[in-house]
């Protein structure tokens, strides 16, 4: 019997790899290794998915949450209200801007945070908050932006594991300023290394993205610096991937979240486990499938004994984070306790039926056993 990996991203590139490499061939012979047509038209493509005027590609998820917030006028100085549950990249990425991140704690059920724990951590120097779409499911965007907007911050979404997600209906970008993404290989839409991407609606923050990720230049003078920006472009190679990998984004979504539904009733029961899931109005895509129990180090064992590969997104919060130190002594314990408790099974959208059935049984073995 074959193992079940966690994520097996080679099937999909079996399948679209040729024509990605005649594409890549093609770019080589045109020379055009920088910017160019094929950024261009991924950028177009994408800002369209996500129902948005502009996407600004940049070098990766990290470098898009950073300068969303540098281009929306966020510094020195600044708080930015986030959550500690998530991948170190989002704090990175404040910390980069000038910023201060202040944690705050997340619905215990979908492990997202909400508007009341927001509200009660506005201060005098609070200027923008910075949601996490965590494993796919979108937070209350209706709650958080109404804040916003009554206290005058900015809201840039963190949007790196929630490529089409929905709330009440209508795309990410309908909210806030900014939208960022990343495109790390494992991502709903993945590349061929690292990318990311800003989603606006707004022209100027759009052309001072551009500024930014391209050392400061504007007026398209290669010598001439408007801003003080860096080298956070894109590299076209990644566009041509994420091009011919966006038209079965959607698709690849509605499997996610059969997917999901199959899971949560084989699950159904078993144990102690609960399922993380969106909140009701969301609709998530959900990048990973995450249940919890306070039994996880045992079953995370005996599943890997069973061939079974899981993971844990995240096991250390980021305020118990080393680097982090000096947020320590934070009380945030709903973060605490799912941190200690949540376990990633096998989820991906080539993952078949038989395969959902042979990790859910796997796991009600587990369970059996402990009685």
């Amino acid at each position: 019997m074959k193992d079940i990996p966690l994520v097996d991203l080679s099937i999909p590139h079996k399948r679209l790899g040729p024509a990605i490499v005649a594409a890549i061939e093609q770019m080589v012979a045109d020379s055009e290794f920088i910017g160019g047509k094929r950024l261009k038209n991924f950028e177009a493509e994408f800002a369209a998915f996500a129902g948005a005027r502009f996407a600004v590609g940049v070098s990766n998820g990290t470098s898009a949450i950073a300068l969303a917030l540098k281009a929306s006028g966020v510094g020195p100085g600044d708080e930015v209200i986030t959550v500690a549950h998530t991948f170190i990249a989002t704090a990175e990425a404040v910390l980069e801007a000038g910023a201060v991140p202040v944690f705050v704690d997340v619905d215990p059920a979908s492990g997202v945070m909400t508007a009341e724990n927001v509200a009660a951590h506005v201060t005098g120097n609070t200027r923008a908050v910075l949601p996490v779409h965590l494993y796919g499911h979108p937070v209350d965007l209706s709650a958080i932006s109404e804040l916003c907007s009554k206290r005058g911050l900015t809201l840039i979404q963190d949007s790196s594991q929630a490529h089409g997600a929905l709330w009440d209906g209508m795309p990410l970008s309908a909210f806030g300023e900014a939208q960022t993404y990343s495109f790390y290989p494992g991502k709903n839409l993945g590349a061929w290394g690292d990318a990311g991407a800003i989603v606006t609606d707004d022209e100027k923050m759009a052309e001072h993205l551009r500024s930014l990720r391209d050392h400061g230049r504007r007026s398209g003078a290669k010598y001439v610096h408007e801003d003080i920006g860096g080298n956070y472009r894109m590299d076209p190679i990644q566009a041509i991937v994420l091009s011919h990998k966006l038209p079965e984004l959607g698709l690849g979504n509605a499997r996610r979240r059969e997917l999901f539904r199959c899971y949560s009733e084989c699950l159904a029961g078993i144990g102690d486990i609960s399922i993380i899931a969106p909140p009701k109005r969301g609709t998530a895509v959900h990048h990973l499938f995450v249940i919890r129990s306070k039994f996880r180090e045992g079953l995370k064992s005996f599943l890997k004994e069973k061939g079974i590969a899981t993971g844990i997104h995240y096991p250390l919060p980021l305020h118990k984070q080393p680097a982090f130190a000096r947020y320590a002594a934070l009380d945030l314990p709903s973060t605490e306790r799912l941190c200690s408790e949540i376990l990633s099974l096998p989820f991906y959208p080539e993952l078949r039926q038989e395969q959902v059935l042979r990790v859910s049984d796997t796991v009600r073995e587990f369970f059996e056993k402990r009685t």
